[in-house]
């Protein structure tokens, strides 16, 4: 609706708590006012490089000494980055706020955006999680006839593996909102604070920007190191506001300038084709249990397999018994 109702008091709602456990939860945002957005950006690390052992000198002396082995050069790495935004359009006559209303919109879904930027790559932002990740889903057999739980925690612990064995660093774990549930169930999930981690202490980011695959396709879950999300201010397009005569409409977009990098590792780990979890046969019955105090109404259960497919559906009929009182 573009015109409110004539005749009806305006109220104002309380402000919307921003959403937790998603990627600002586990990342570090930093505004900066002189984010440029006409060339690309590069960072260097030190976190992912390797060390050796030696032994101690003068005590053994049969103890051989290894070569040494050193990371040669410095390890550099380049980011692209990319704009957010969101507007308002109404009609004009009585419409006073555009500019402010617009900013209140990409401050409301500003996270999501930079989360599917951050998984897809789209609006050209550079690097995102599916571009150059190692896949390590071969590294271990992840039973496709298990339930989904356990393949999650045979993938999260492969991430941790290798991610612990490439970096002395905290981890990132990347995973659609989806997931959060069944991951909490399987005591996959520890609440510390605004914080979601694993049973390891690495962070989990569940975007709401991270797309859960559909049925019949793969989910994949990623590993990186530390992320860091700098923001530039939230400024108007110009014109800051600006009316379409043809249609008599009131139009302003806010945009936010982006720079997104996360530090090494980079590991995926693939589950095929997830849903349905566990084919098998279907139960030979249900009984609902009513409920206490409601002893006159029973739900029956019928079970019929999806023709092609490994799971079932299920269809619960409420009947009501007779009882007293009851024509």
């Amino acid at each position: 609706m573009t015109t409110p109702p004539a005749g009806l008091d305006e109220i104002s709602l309380a402000p919307a708590p921003p959403r937790r456990f998603g990627l600002y939860s586990a990342a570090t945002v930093i505004d900066d006012a002189k984010l440029k957005l006409n060339r690309d950006y590069w960072w260097s690390t030190d976190t992912c490089a390797t060390g050796g052992l030696w032994p101690a000198p003068c005590i053994d002396p049969t103890v051989p000494v290894p070569d040494r082995k050193l990371t040669p050069g410095i390890d550099h790495n380049f980011g692209r980055p990319f704009i957010a935004y969101a507007g308002i359009e109404c009609d004009r006559v009585g419409f006073t706020d555009a500019g402010p209303r617009a900013a209140a919109r990409l401050a409301a879904s500003e996270q999501t955006l930079v989360e599917r930027a951050l998984w897809t790559g789209d609006a050209g932002a550079y690097p995102h999680l599916g571009e150059g990740a190692e896949d390590i889903t071969s590294w271990a057999t992840i039973g496709k006839d298990k339930p989904l739980g356990e393949q999650l925690a045979a993938a999260l612990g492969l991430l941790e593996y290798a991610g612990a064995a490439a970096s002395s660093g905290q981890l990132v774990i990347h995973a659609p909102r989806i997931l959060i549930p069944i991951l909490a169930e399987n005591m996959l999930t520890v609440r510390e604070g605004n914080r979601l981690t694993t049973p390891a202490g690495s962070v989990w980011a569940f975007g709401g920007g991270y797309t859960a695959p559909s049925q019949g396709h793969d989910l994949a879950l990623y590993a990186t190191g530390p992320v860091t999300v700098r923001r530039g201010p939230i400024v108007p397009l110009e014109p800051p506001g600006g009316i379409d005569f043809r249609t008599n409409l009131a139009m302003a977009i806010h945009e936010r300038a982006f720079q997104v990098a996360f530090d090494c590792p980079h590991f995926k780990v693939t589950l095929t084709n997830p849903y349905p979890i566990v084919p098998g046969p279907a139960p030979t019955g249900l009984k609902v249990v009513p409920h206490p105090g409601n002893e006159q109404h029973q739900l029956d259960a019928s079970w019929d397999p999806v023709p092609g497919a490994d799971y079932y559906t299920v269809t619960i009929t409420p009947t009501k018994k007779e009882g007293p009182g009851d024509g």
